[in-house]
């Protein structure tokens, strides 16, 4: 341990040079292609670099999709939200969203909910979301540009994602733009580098506007907390 402020400061300088390659040939052959955001997260990376490097991984993610051309969905008396996201079951992410989608707004909003894993993935958690959306989806197994169809003929308005580039996420489907007001919230807690992605909806104390210009999303300032939820209670099978 004598030695790991000195080893620390030449990872974070590798890591620095490495992204600044990248950014100048955006080749996508080196450290960008391997090392994403989620695990940049706690290599002790100061915000602007964080920023930088998440650019870069977009850019070279998005360089090869295929984009279709959407229509986006006419607003009318009802707005449908939807929310993507790995996690709707016994994961943390789960735990504190079960409660949101049962306490819309029925008479303003309709909810979807499309969840990146197959139906055997279900558990009670799973279970206890679906019976507080309107629409409840599992689309796991089906590529991006299906998700995203998926999506887009469903009309859906906001779209809000709750797994960032953490685990079994999808964030090509959101590179398509299938709805006209793209979000992240909760699942994550940086930038996803991303002009598909409109707001990032968080709190002064998560996220203070002193930071904000680290994200390429416009802060979405909620009044109060970053999520209502009741304490866990619930006991892993």
């Amino acid at each position: 341990w004598e030695t790991e402020e000195h080893h620390h400061a030449e990872l974070i300088n590798s890591f620095s040079h490495a992204f600044a390659d990248d950014v100048k040939a955006a080749t996508g052959t080196t450290l960008a292609n391997h090392v994403g955001p989620f695990e940049l997260l706690g290599t002790g990376l100061d915000l602007p670099q964080l920023k930088q490097a998440t650019e870069t991984f977009t850019r070279i993610r998005q360089r090869d999709l295929v984009y279709p051309q959407f229509e986006m969905p006419p607003i009318g008396d009802i707005i449908r939200v939807g929310y993507v996201s790995a996690d709707m079951n016994a994961h943390a992410v789960g735990l504190l969203v079960r409660d949101l989608f049962r306490h819309h707004d029925r008479a303003r909003f309709e909810v979807y909910a499309y969840y990146l894993r197959t139906e055997e993935h279900q558990d009670a958690i799973s279970r206890e979301i679906a019976s507080g959306c309107d629409h409840f989806k599992c689309v796991g197994g089906r590529d991006y540009q299906a998700i995203a169809r998926t999506i887009n003929e469903d009309g859906i308005h906001i779209l809000a994602d709750l797994s960032g580039y953490t685990s079994s996420a999808c964030p090509q489907v959101f590179d398509l733009r299938p709805a006209p007001v793209q979000c992240h919230l909760l699942g994550y807690p940086g930038t996803l580098g991303s002009l598909a992605i409109d707001y990032y909806l968080t709190t002064r104390t998560y996220t203070p506007p002193a930071i904000a210009s680290h994200f390429t999303e416009c802060m979405a300032y909620l009044p109060e907390v970053n999520i209502a939820a009741r304490h866990f209670g619930y006991e892993r099978p």
